[in-house]
C-alpha cells in the first residue's frame, strides 16, 4: 500500500486577480508579435501541472538501455556529444529545474575542457 499526499489550497481573491491581470499583459504584449498559432493561446494550467519536460534525454550511471547521457551530460558510445537542457534530468521534480540543469551544464562544461 502507498501513501498519497493531498494538499489543499486556496488562491485568494486578490492573487486570481493578479494572475489574470498578468495573463491578459501577456496576451497583449504577444498579440504585438502577431497571431498565435492554433492550440498555442495562453492559458492557465491545472494546478500541479508540469511545463518543464524531463527526462527526455536522462542521464544515468551506466550504459544500460535506460539513459541517453553520462554523469556529465556525454551521450554514451559518443566521443564529442554533449547534450544540456532539462531534458537530461532523469525524473520530474517539485520545482522549477533550471538550477538543477545549471548544475549539469556546469558539470558538462567541465567535463567539456578536461577533453579538449
Amino acid at each position: 500500500m502507498s501513501l498519497k499526499p493531498i494538499i489543499h489550497y486556496h488562491i485568494e481573491n486578490e492573487d486570481a486577480q493578479r494572475a489574470q491581470a498578468m495573463m491578459q499583459d501577456m496576451i497583449n504584449i504577444a498579440a504585438e508579435l502577431g497571431d498565435f498559432t492554433p492550440g498555442g493561446e495562453p492559458k492557465f494550467l491545472a494546478p500541479g501541472a508540469a511545463t518543464h519536460i524531463c527526462g527526455t534525454t536522462r542521464a544515468g550511471k551506466e550504459d544500460d538501455g535506460h539513459s541517453v547521457v553520462d554523469k556529465d551530460s556525454k551521450v554514451w558510445r559518443l566521443e564529442n556529444l554533449f547534450i544540456g537542457g532539462c531534458g537530461v534530468i532523469p525524473t520530474q521534480n517539485a520545482c522549477n529545474p533550471t538550477l538543477t540543469a545549471a548544475c549539469f551544464a556546469i558539470a558538462s562544461a567541465g567535463k567539456v575542457v578536461e577533453e579538449i
